[in-house]
């Protein structure tokens, strides 16, 4: 995780690693039908068929290194790797038996009439080898089972195609890549038939990219820019790996690298943005964010992020700004919600703050950071103080070690008339590296609470970990 200056919540993990960069959706983000989402283990009842019909499927131990030893000393050919769409659904004895029947036998002859070879890989996908031909006639010979097999049968086959020589790829690595063009092929729907390409390896890699694979995912993306090397995606994609792997240097090189391809590509500038905020320079990574804004102004990643860096460089109306334009996109991001209520404590919008933390806590009970805040301004508005101590209480169980969250609490304690648990956990605060002044001046307090009703109600400040404050009746919001 890469998220060195954005502290992250329990519960909010896949939120924040899914919004700090931009990626395009590939069909792989949408398409649930593919090889891998078939029957994975060999089904009986089509094997006893398929053993009838055709003797044994060739058993492959390593699908990703087979040659068949008739092609072993080909220089050229090509692969086809042929899955029975929705055979998963079927399960009537005699409606199997013929649909594997004609699937085999019309392989059978579009091989024996080129030359090719083939076998069952599995109950519901066969494979053949056709020496010395292109990727073209491969397509051609696809072409001509789908339309024998339409005469016999109703059912459809998805088609992926791929040839030798290609890239770096070895001769072993051939129906592998096939087997992923059918993956690349089920986007089109049923019956459809796709060439191995880079966007093949992109739909691969970002398979990979979801199961948090990130290391397999960038060497697809690598081998696929290898076919298109100026695919501003692919170079979106490998900067995003370079990113979640902590390497900043090689990420912003690919972000930059497909900024120079299309000036008016937002993903990477939003992304050249990140890169920045990361390394500490938040005025640079604010300029890229805005360059993205120009071209498209209603962005929610954008908007947020450029809120939230604002609010930490201190221009707060300016944040308050972006952050509830990022708000009216996505009112549902907890993140969003808790440095909206950061940025209206800034602005002594209190009463804001506070409704925009309770929609960040109803959105993530978990957040830490909007539950002590809550409980801070309650317990300064003295509306409760019972509900102020409880959302502190929780706020330290889910962040022991904030000394900030243990002051608070102290505050709540005192407020609650628990002197001796609040000096405890002033204490703890001071331990933690939290340097305060351990008297509270609850007069203070009392006199702001009484000003709750008033558009500008003043709180208490919060004394921040080593910065000793002069007591004001000012707000004073956390700056995290």
């Amino acid at each position: 995780m890469i998220m060195q200056n954005h502290q992250l919540q329990q519960g909010e993990k896949k939120i924040l690693e899914d919004s700090l960069f931009l990626r395009t959706n590939s069909p792989a983000d949408t398409q649930n039908t593919s090889l891998e989402d078939q029957e994975t283990q060999l089904a009986l009842l089509p094997m006893q068929i398929i053993h009838k019909e055709f003797g044994k499927i060739t058993a492959i131990k390593n699908i990703k290194s087979y040659t068949p030893k008739a092609i072993s000393k080909s220089k050229q050919f090509c692969t086809l790797a042929i899955l029975i769409d929705n055979f998963s659904s079927i399960t009537e004895k005699e409606h199997m038996h013929t649909i594997l029947k004609n699937t085999g036998n019309t392989i059978n002859a579009v091989c024996e009439s080129n030359n090719g070879i083939w076998s069952w890989l599995s109950h519901n996908t066969a494979y053949c080898f056709f020496p010395d031909k292109t990727p073209q006639q491969g397509k051609d010979y696809a072409l001509q089972i789908n339309m024998q097999l339409s005469e016999k049968i109703k059912e459809t086959v998805t088609t992926g195609i791929a040839s030798y020589p290609m890239i770096n790829f070895k001769k072993g690595q051939i129906l592998e890549n096939a087997l992923k063009a059918i993956d690349h092929a089920s986007f089109f729907g049923p019956g459809s038939t796709t060439l191995f390409n880079a966007v093949t390896l992109n739909i691969s890699g970002d398979k990979f990219y979801q199961k948090g694979d990130i290391d397999n995912a960038g060497k697809e993306f690598e081998r696929a820019l290898l076919i298109d090397p100026e695919n501003v995606n692919l170079h979106n994609s490998l900067g995003v790996c370079y990113g979640m792997t902590l390497d900043y240097k090689k990420a912003l090189s690919e972000f930059e690298f497909a900024y120079k391809i299309d000036k008016k590509e937002i993903m990477a500038l939003h992304n050249i943005g990140i890169i920045y905020d990361l390394q500490g320079d938040k005025k640079k990574a604010l300029k890229y964010f805005s360059k993205a804004l120009d071209i498209e102004d209603n962005i929610f990643e954008i908007l947020f992020h450029a809120g939230r860096l604002y609010l930490e460089i201190g221009l707060h109306e300016k944040a308050v700004e972006y952050l509830e334009k990022a708000i009216k996109i996505n009112s549902e991001s907890g993140s969003a919600q808790r440095s909206l209520g950061k940025g209206y404590e800034c602005i002594n919008k209190i009463d804001k703050a506070a409704i925009a933390y309770k929609k960040a806590i109803k959105i993530n009970p978990y957040d830490s950071d909007s539950l002590s805040a809550l409980g801070h301004i309650f317990g300064v508005l003295n509306e409760n103080a019972e509900i102020a101590l409880v959302f502190c209480q929780q706020s330290v169980s889910l962040s022991p070690d904030n000394g900030l969250f243990r002051y608070r609490l102290g505050k709540a304690f005192i407020n609650a008339g628990k002197k001796e648990e609040a000096n405890a956990e002033f204490e703890k605060a001071k331990n933690l590296g939290y340097i305060f002044k351990a008297k509270t001046d609850n007069t203070k307090i009392k006199q702001t609470a009484k000003q709750k009703t008033k558009a500008t109600t003043k709180v208490k400040p919060d004394h921040r970990l080593k910065q000793k404050t002069k007591a004001t009746t000012k707000v004073k919001p956390d700056h995290r």
